[in-house]
């Protein structure tokens, strides 16, 4: 019995399977709005995405700053990447998640959204390296 030669079949077969899962993954799975995300980054996105949004002082003073509204926060929110490195998904009594993306096509920005279980409350928004259009608001953001 040569091990070399068994070896190196189930390699290949493994290497295989990797690789058409990873197929299917991004040609049928990825981006259909009707199946659930199993990946953390999109769980996130879903749950921020299914809340109401609560408007209290900070959040209705970045919204005149930036001009925001539930749609372009809940738009800016699926197409934003979720950092994790910088969220606080541990945080009691709910978790504040950091969002950067494109508000428009000149404005980069950062925002961090606390997610209770069926509302989401705006903390913070800040501007990024490689905005163009930076806004200046007086907005006290809250601390967490």
């Amino acid at each position: 019995m040569n091990k070399k030669r068994i070896l190196r079949g189930f390699l290949f077969y493994v290497g295989g399977l990797v690789i058409g899962s990873f197929l299917v993954y991004q040609l049928w799975i990825k981006n259909r709005p009707d199946l659930p995300s199993v990946w953390p980054e999109g769980s996130v996105k879903q749950k921020i995405g299914r809340s109401q949004l609560i408007w209290d002082p900070q959040a209705a003073c970045y919204s005149a700053c930036y001009q925001l509204s539930d749609t372009v926060v809940k738009e800016f929110v699926s197409k934003g990447d979720v950092r994790f490195g910088v969220s606080k998904p541990r945080r009691n009594p709910h978790p504040v998640y950091v969002i950067d993306g494109w508000l428009d096509a000149n404005r980069k920005v950062r925002m961090h959204i606390e997610s209770a279980d069926t509302t989401s409350a705006l903390f913070k928004i800040e501007d990024l390296p490689g905005t163009r259009a930076a806004q200046s608001c007086d907005c006290t953001p809250v601390t967490y």
